[in-house]
């Protein structure tokens, strides 16, 4: 069976994937208080920020038939989704409907970068892989509400189909 996504497309959780990622968030943002690291990135740092990224992830993950195995709680693997082929960041972009990447991924950079929109409804936002990301001209160094530095892409550079063959 071919796996796609379109831009656009909803990416339905059911109530036991909604309750795994609000436990996934969790103990995300407990264990980053714990540790005194702080892995959001943007003003809406916390609980909300860990469990809409938990969710985005297992979304994904759902969509293209991919075990979240990857789904980590603790520290950061650098990917969320494994494919046969790829290593798969995913980032949820709650207002969208840019792709942002923190500076530091670009040490361990993944193959592709999946961009999920909205809250609570999920939608496929786009993606685009490795090499348009890390893109000098993409690099901001101070951008609204972000902390840190970090890579956007435009959504109208994003790729809108995302099929098996990308994968």
């Amino acid at each position: 069976m071919r796996r796609v996504l379109r831009k656009g497309d909803v990416l339905p959780l059911n109530w036991f994937e909604r309750q795994v990622a609000e436990q996934i968030g969790s103990y995300r943002q407990r264990y980053h208080e714990q540790d005194g690291t702080d892995n959001a990135d943007t003003h809406a740092v916390g609980l909300a920020q860990n469990i809409g990224g938990a969710r985005a992830e297992i979304a994904v993950a759902r969509a293209l038939n991919l075990y979240p195995s990857a789904v980590e709680i603790e520290g950061d693997p650098g990917q969320d989704l494994l494919s046969a082929r790829r290593r798969i960041d995913v980032k949820w972009n709650a207002p969208g409907p840019d792709l942002l990447v923190n500076e530091r991924k670009r040490s361990k950079p993944c193959d592709l970068y999946l961009l999920v929109v909205g809250d609570p409804d999920l939608r496929f936002g786009g993606w685009a892989p490795k090499e348009l990301v890390f893109r000098d001209e993409h690099l901001r160094r101070n951008l609204g509400g972000y902390r840190s530095p970090c890579y956007l892409v435009r959504a109208r550079d994003l790729k809108t189909l995302l099929t098996d063959l990308d994968m």
